[in-house]
């Protein structure tokens, strides 16, 4: 029986900053930033990119999430662009992007000057599945979702509840001892 290759999950921004700042608060859920950690070093099936990092670092100098972010335990969390199978797949990319009518100049100059690009090059390049809060909209021009950009190179991209069950996560909750 031929090995499976496990997938890699890369997580874009969003997925990292709404967790932070909603349903998944470090202080109300630390599980989930403890499975994040358990999956990235074990079995490194969850990943981001060193663009994303570089978003995450844009927040005040106190913010929770860029100081986890900024920690040297997090180096190996965060791939490098610059490999050159990335590089050649990030210039398919933003080629495709800067030449689809679709999109308005705008949206296109947000797609290259932000992470998205990079992430969809690395899971290209690398195989791997997005996990994104975005979602695909057939119709759009003001902006270029990672979906939409996905499904044209045939990229998957999933949620982070769908990435959550395939890792079989669960947050269970007892009650405290009487």
């Amino acid at each position: 029986m031929p090995s499976q290759t496990p997938t890699i999950f890369l997580l874009d921004s969003c997925v990292l900053i709404d967790a932070h700042k909603e349903y998944y608060a470090p202080d109300l859920c630390p599980g989930f930033w403890a499975v994040l950690d358990y999956h990235c070093a074990g079995a490194q099936a969850v990943r981001s990119i060193d663009q994303v990092r570089g978003e995450l670092r844009l927040g005040n100098k106190t913010d929770a999430l860029r100081l986890w972010a900024e920690q040297p335990s997090r180096d190996s969390w965060f791939e490098d662009s610059s490999a050159p199978d990335v590089f050649a797949a990030y210039a398919r990319v933003i080629t495709f992007v800067q030449n689809s009518p679709q999109y308005l100049q705008g949206a296109k100059a947000q797609f290259a000057s932000g992470a998205d690009g990079w992430l969809i090059a690395h899971a290209l390049a690398r195989g791997s599945t997005i996990v994104t809060h975005e979602t695909y909209d057939q119709q759009i021009r003001k902006k270029a979702p990672i979906p939409n950009i996905c499904r044209h190179f045939n990229v998957r991209c999933i949620t982070l509840l769908e990435m959550l069950r395939c890792l079989a996560v669960q947050f269970n909750w007892a009650p405290p001892a009487p």
